[in-house]
């Protein structure tokens, strides 16, 4: 990949609407040899995260990939724990022990963690609290019941970029996504609504037999 293709694909990575400043990820990418990869980004809007998966093959972005996360609300009994979460750098944490190769590690940051690991796994709701931090690190297969979870909390969408069309934007995708899991919601408050409830309201055809009958 030579300096031609950088700015070619810096350009389609800009007119979605991520980083300008990707040059640097690129040539990270470029000094491994790699001709195919996937370069990732993240949106937030209030307490919504995006991230986004661009694939580059070659000189070109053929689609890119987005997985809304919705806000995780923490039960009030786990606000103390939470506060003592957020302190804790897990993305960090996860990366220096998936290089490293090793389950546990020497450091005060380990440590720490260890021993708050111990007492939130004591919380009968504590895995919601787990996902919220965990979620997108190597941590996350460690989640009991991640992958319900997940489906609960997340919902994802491939957008394909097409020559010569105009582009689906990474923010226009967020709200896309956003629109798409309230109508999940919907759908899934319809379906849990009483059966009775439903059949409250008599349809054309009951009107009609009564009136048959008169």
């Amino acid at each position: 990949m030579n300096r031609v293709s950088i700015e070619r694909i810096k350009a389609q990575v800009v007119a979605l609407g991520f980083d300008t400043n990707v040059e640097e990820k690129l040539q990270a990418h470029v000094s491994f040899g790699e001709s195919s990869f996937v370069l990732q980004f993240l949106k937030r809007s209030g307490g919504d995260q995006c991230r986004f998966g661009v694939q580059v093959e070659g000189d070109t972005v053929p689609y890119y990939t987005a997985v809304l996360r919705k806000e995780v609300v923490v039960p009030q009994e786990l606000r103390t724990l939470e506060e003592r979460m957020q302190k804790i750098d897990w993305p960090e944490l996860s990366e220096t022990m998936r290089i490293a190769g090793e389950v546990t590690m020497p450091g005060p940051m380990i440590s720490a963690a260890g021993e708050l690991l111990q007492e939130v796994r004591a919380v009968p709701d504590h895995p919601v609290l787990l996902y919220k931090y965990w979620a997108g690190t190597a941590f996350e297969t460690k989640i009991p019941g991640f992958a319900s979870i997940r489906n609960d909390q997340e919902i994802s969408q491939r957008f394909y970029v097409v020559q010569g069309q105009p582009v689906i934007t990474g923010d226009e995708a967020f709200k896309f996504l956003q629109n798409k899991w309230m109508e999940r919601r919907m759908v899934s408050a319809r379906k849990e609504r009483p059966h009775s409830s439903r059949e409250g309201v008599p349809n054309n055809e009951s009107k009609k037999k009564r009136a048959r009958k008169k």
